[in-house]
């Protein structure tokens, strides 16, 4: 068996666990948590049916519209306190049903290109939005600094490379071209999180997190805490799961129908980059 090395630090004080179904290392170095032991046809898999099969949560999310606008108009307005968005070209990786590309379209006249690896939620966002879609593999291709600005909104946890998705992304930026994205941060104010693959296979910190993005060749320009904004009827319900209080199912339902933009933030364990190519 060969010895595990740190994927970013290049450590090789790994601690390492087996789980059923894959193994969990920590690094001592950086203190990078990551999976591995999962099948890709396994992970292809797992995102064919990820907005339809109430996996972690996720076949509300097109009934979260609104609170997923709110947080990616704020999300848009960041991006726009480094780099210049009007009429530029973005691509968002991990796009999802494309409402982050359709705000910024709005708002700054973005030309909007998505890559998502769910067929379904890729469909409408090329149908509803005119967003031109990407192939998840090889988006960089023939793009070499094409685009003025990209998001990885919650997406970089979910991929089994970092490194290979992150150089992809300084490969198809132009100079000066500015990253967003957020993840878990494993060490924030809030460090609480579930390990559960085949879903979340990296969990970073800032430090780390850091580290890599330098090493892709690209410049820190903000690290923060991200608290982004949860719908009041899927938190409830999620709280319901959590605290196994299956009375509140019923009470979220009512919510969601009587006033289904309520939303308020909560304070998570997320972080926000912007980072920017020199």
């Amino acid at each position: 068996m060969n010895t595990p090395v740190c994927p970013i630090c290049k450590d090789v004080r790994i601690t390492s666990s087996d789980r059923p179904g894959f193994v969990l290392h920590r690094c001592r170095g950086c203190k990078l948590v990551w999976v591995s032991g999962i099948r890709e046809n396994e992970i292809t898999a797992y995102y064919q049916t990820y907005f339809s099969e109430n996996q972690d949560g996720n076949a509300d999310y097109r009934l979260d519209e609104a609170c997923h606008r709110k947080n990616a108009r704020e999300l848009i307005g960041r991006a726009a306190s480094f780099a210049n968005l009007r009429n530029a070209d973005v691509l968002e990786v991990g796009c999802a049903y494309g409402f982050l590309l359709d705000e910024a379209g709005r708002r700054f006249g973005c030309r909007p290109f998505g890559a998502e690896i769910n067929p379904e939620a890729a469909g409408f966002a090329e149908k509803e939005f005119a967003i031109t879609l990407l192939d998840p593999s090889s988006f960089a291709e023939n793009r070499e600094g094409f685009f003025d600005a990209a998001f990885l909104i919650g997406t970089l946890e979910h991929v089994p490379d970092p490194r290979k998705l992150l150089g992809s992304l300084f490969k198809c930026l132009k100079p000066g071209g500015i990253l967003v994205l957020t993840t878990i941060d494993t060490a924030g104010p809030l460090p609480v999180y579930a390990v559960k693959p085949p879903e979340h296979l990296h969990y970073f910190n800032r430090k780390n997190l850091g580290l890599l993005l330098r090493q892709t060749g690209f410049e820190i320009r903000s690290i923060k805490m991200w608290t982004p904004r949860y719908s009041a009827h899927r938190f409830l319900r999620l709280l319901a799961g959590l605290l196994r209080f299956k009375r509140w199912v019923p009470l979220s339902e009512v919510i969601r129908k009587k006033n289904p933009e309520l939303s308020f933030r909560v304070p998570s364990n997320e972080q926000l980059v912007i980072a920017q190519k020199r």
